[in-house]
């Protein structure tokens, strides 16, 4: 029992001496779309992505990077609305705050690649369609999905000093349609920079 506390705690302390650890902010471009059982000709909706990461180097090799992120996601869409004969132009606006959690491994000193699971909580949605010259309808659709999503996110990344660029490819696993049975997931592809503010240990 002694001998297998002592090698714990010889295994963590370890872990402590070696750490890296450096705080950074970053920002980027987030390509999002929806897919889906009823989900028909969504295209990716361009948008904004936002936040902090917390590197910690435990190897010379490898490092974790949980994150915080605000997401703005979602999909876009045209079509003829036969009803009234206008075109239009329909956008899903979905806002997240998402925590991912990014297992990195550096194959180079400036190439690694990376990949973990991430959680996302809802903070608004709404759908917005913009006709021809009937005007815009912008409605609050929050009450018909899911308060949280799941998924894995897949990419790589180039470190440039106290700069880092990053692309990911976001896959959604969680079904967020909360008022039926049909399946709507997120997906992404993700491009953003980030620059370090702090750093420890290197």
């Amino acid at each position: 029992m002694k001998r297998n506390l002592l090698t714990t705690v010889f295994c963590l302390l370890s872990v402590c001496v070696y750490s890296q650890i450096n705080l950074g902010v970053k920002a980027g471009l987030n390509l999002a779309n929806l897919t889906g059982d009823d989900v028909e000709d969504a295209k990716f909706r361009p948008a904004l992505l936002a936040g902090a990461y917390l590197g910690i180097g435990l190897t010379e090799k490898f490092k974790v990077q949980p994150e915080v992120l605000f997401v703005s996601a979602g999909s876009k869409t045209s079509g003829f609305d036969s009803s009234i004969g206008q075109n239009y132009d329909q956008s899903f606006k979905l806002s997240y705050v998402s925590i991912p959690v990014m297992f990195m491994y550096k194959i180079t000193s400036f190439l690694n690649v990376q990949a973990g699971p991430q959680i996302s909580i809802l903070t608004s949605a709404k759908n917005v369609i913009e006709y021809d010259k009937a005007g815009k309808i912008d409605a609050d659709i929050k009450d018909t999905l899911k308060s949280s999503d799941f998924g894995i996110n897949v990419g790589a990344g180039l470190d440039f000093g106290k700069f880092n660029v990053s692309a990911r490819y976001c896959i959604g696993l969680s079904n967020i349609n909360d008022v039926s049975d049909s399946s709507v997931k997120n997906q992404a592809i993700q491009v953003a920079v980030g620059y370090s503010i702090f750093s420890f240990g290197d």
